[in-house]
């Protein structure tokens, strides 16, 4: 599937330079100057790619360099992870599906990029995936990424298998947070007519949206918050407004106040609970000072 081709391109700068491209092959690769050609395992790359187990879940220790050998899809589910390498920002960054979502019922591939993807930045990648029966099948992606003066492009195969929700795969948590600013409610009430509010990380600073209600069709059990709120901000928490309810990501590290914008469920707290959570920022909502 790879082709193991590299373009690099004669440009504006008259500097050597070493281009690091993963072993599994970068389909495209062009930067502004003369370049050597250096082979590394693709989290060493320029666009670093970072794997998780069969799980889902990333390894705590070195990161895996290859896709596994079977990716258990339960809904929204990590991919991969792709990091900024480079010494310059990232402007354009895009996983397009080219093979394989043929043989789900639904395959959606969200790029969870950063506001900033500057150097040391990272994309969580994740896909989620819907079945009626239980399937497994080859899903190709094309990854692109590009900033000044640089662009790269890569495809990746990922062996995906999906259980249908009647064989027992029902996720039991009542609240997700799936990517791309969707949340997902499965709580006894419907999400409609709901006045709801976003907390969100901006730069070690905590801030809220104003109110907006939600006014959806269907069963009411998912919303695009970034629509809702027309924000592209890093949403850590969703308020119920009234209801002293407060769904915050797991994914989040108090202790930072940092987070990792993968797919993940979400804990219910109290507005005393969330606002705990949030001491260590370095600035919170008046709402948390009372």
């Amino acid at each position: 599937m790879n082709r193991r081709s590299v373009l690099a391109s004669m440009g504006a700068f008259t500097a050597s330079g070493s281009l690091v491209i993963g072993s599994n092959a970068f389909t495209s690769a062009e930067v502004e100057r003369n370049v050597d050609i250096d082979v590394v395992g693709d989290p060493g790359a320029f666009l670093g790619l970072r794997y998780p187990n069969g799980d889902s879940q990333y390894p705590e220790g070195d990161p895996n360099a290859t896709p596994p050998e079977t990716l258990s899809a339960d809904g929204t589910t990590n991919l991969f992870k792709a990091t900024n390498q480079f010494a310059a920002d990232i402007d354009t960054f895009s996983v397009t599906i080219l093979t394989g979502d043929e043989a789900f019922d639904d395959v959606d591939i969200n790029e969870n990029e950063p506001d900033d993807f500057g150097p040391g930045a990272h994309a969580s990648v994740t896909i989620d995936v819907d079945c009626v029966e239980d399937t497994t099948a080859e899903v190709v992606v094309e990854i692109s990424a590009g900033g000044t003066g640089f662009s790269v492009s890569a495809e990746r195969a990922f062996t995906v298998e999906c259980q249908a929700p009647s064989n027992g795969n029902v996720n039991t948590s009542i609240a997700q947070f799936n990517g791309s600013g969707k949340f997902v409610f499965n709580g006894d009430e419907s999400l409609d007519g709901k006045e709801l509010r976003a907390w969100y990380h901006d730069g070690g600073a905590i801030s809220r949206t104003d109110t907006a209600t939600a006014n959806l069709s269907g069963d009411g059990s998912s919303i695009n918050l970034n629509q809702l709120f027309d924000t592209q901000k890093s949403i850590i928490a969703l308020e119920f407004e009234g209801e002293d309810r407060y769904f915050i990501r797991d994914t989040w590290d108090s202790n930072s106040c940092t987070f990792d914008g993968s797919a993940t469920s979400a804990t219910e707290k109290t507005g005393a609970e969330l606002c705990n959570e949030l001491d260590n920022c370095t600035s919170t909502p008046a709402i948390c000072s009372n």
